[in-house]
């Protein structure tokens, strides 16, 4: 796939380091030569007045056209990604290129994205490999170039070309448990109600009392009580769950990798299973997703969280509002988060406060900082955990259920974590 090309780039000139120094030394051995009357000082103006004439043989805009072309604009975190720059320019000329990459991408070693041609003519091909280090949609990168002629004075250099739009996924975490929704809605769906109809989960054996369908008795209790025993059942409904992902970063993106793999993992698994998922964004940007169900739903939700990835990795973008977001009164919110921001406490909390059943699993971060270089910064950060753990208090004590997660198997963490930790509270929160 290949970013259009268009018309060619036109690079205006600028003057090198060169330019003006060579001109002032020129211009001033000629005015000391017609001023002193001594025409041998002409002879020192003579090299730099061949250096200018050379230098400035080539002057005006220079057209460059340039593409990028790559093997795949779909791809998952940490596969690499193949391309081509294509430049064309008219002349011989040095020429530096140059490929800016987003924080979406990543450079690898070994291959390199900045190339130097002395005296090149085009077109050329340079060959790109980049890694996708990160979630979101984000463009290849941008194509820089910087020429100047062999022995010239002016220099050419700007944005040539950009790359097409990448949609990097998530890793896939598979799953085959599902969360207990808060409250299941009367759609056919896999998760048991609690109340007694018609399903496949077995619920109670009780005499035959009239309107019990024929097909429900059961035969060895009707043959060992001698009178008509049927069984009972719990149907199976679907359930609401958002997603709260929260996408602020203080540059550590491998956190919100993580995070945004098991939102992914959780909201599949539900979509699969016919329960309506639904999707807020916190921290970059600020994006929702009402609750959907269906094949629809999944692509509308991978898109979301496209778009959040995008907003994630540009830190300008953050943007902590108080809007109510809508949360159905049934649903299931699972939020997903490091605590960095105070904000998140805020918002569980409020929820938690209108009657919606909220569990939190908090992301440990720990591993992917650095190690401390310096007593300071272990006492810094120590603190900062002691601020986490009361931020875990504070959404504790209000009835929340945390469970704290690391990196390994993160998606069957969170699910088996709070399975544990709120099975009780989220069947009665409400």
């Amino acid at each position: 796939m290949t970013a259009p090309t268009g018309q060619p780039t036109m690079l205006p000139p600028r003057r090198d380091g060169r330019l003006v120094p060579y001109l002032a030394v020129a211009i001033g051995a000629l005015v000391v030569a017609v001023v002193a009357g001594a025409p041998a000082v002409v002879a020192l103006a003579v090299p730099f007045l061949l250096a200018l004439g050379f230098g400035l043989a080539r002057t005006g805009p220079l057209p460059v056209t340039a593409g990028i072309t790559v093997d795949t604009e779909q791809l998952l975190e940490g596969d690499l990604l193949r391309g081509e720059i294509t430049l064309d320019w008219s002349g011989p000329l040095d020429l530096e290129v140059l490929i800016r990459t987003p924080n979406g991408m990543a450079a690898v070693p070994g291959h390199p994205t900045r190339w130097a041609m002395p005296a090149a003519a085009g077109p050329v091909r340079l060959p790109v490999v980049l890694r996708a280090a990160h979630w979101g949609r984000h463009p290849v990168g941008e194509v820089w170039v910087r020429a100047r002629a062999p022995r010239g004075l002016l220099v050419w250099q700007g944005r040539v070309a950009t790359g097409p739009s990448l949609r990097v996924l998530p890793q896939v975490e598979r799953l085959n448990r599902l969360l207990d929704p808060a409250e299941s809605r009367t759609a056919a769906g896999v998760h048991q109600a609690r109340r007694i109809g018609e399903g496949y989960e077995f619920a109670e054996l009780r005499p035959y009392e009239p309107g019990d369908r024929l097909r429900d008795l059961n035969w060895g209790a009707t043959a060992r009580h001698r009178r008509p025993y049927v069984n009972r059942h719990h149907p199976e409904l679907s359930g609401e769950v958002v997603v709260v992902l929260d996408t602020y970063t203080d540059g550590t993106t491998e956190v919100l990798a993580r995070a945004a793999r098991a939102a992914w993992a959780i909201a599949s698994v539900h979509l699969q299973a016919g329960d309506r998922v639904g999707l807020i964004g916190l921290g970059g940007g600020w994006r929702t997703l009402h609750p959907a169900g269906g094949e629809r739903a999944k692509y509308q939700l991978l898109e979301t969280m496209l778009a959040m990835g995008a907003d994630a990795v540009d830190t300008t973008s953050h943007n902590w509002v108080s809007h109510r977001l809508p949360v159905p009164e049934s649903a299931l919110v699972i939020a997903l988060t490091s605590l960095y921001q105070r904000s998140v406490v805020r918002f569980c909390q409020e929820w938690r406060s209108k009657g919606r059943t909220v569990a939190v699993a908090v992301l440990d971060a720990g591993d992917a900082l650095p190690p401390p270089t310096s007593s300071t910064e272990v006492v810094a950060r120590r603190l900062w955990r002691l601020e986490i753990d009361r931020r875990r208090a504070a959404l504790t004590g209000v009835g929340i259920p945390v469970v704290t997660v690391g990196p390994g198997g993160l998606a069957r963490s969170v699910v088996g974590g709070l399975r544990r930790a709120g099975r009780r509270s989220l069947r009665a929160a409400r």
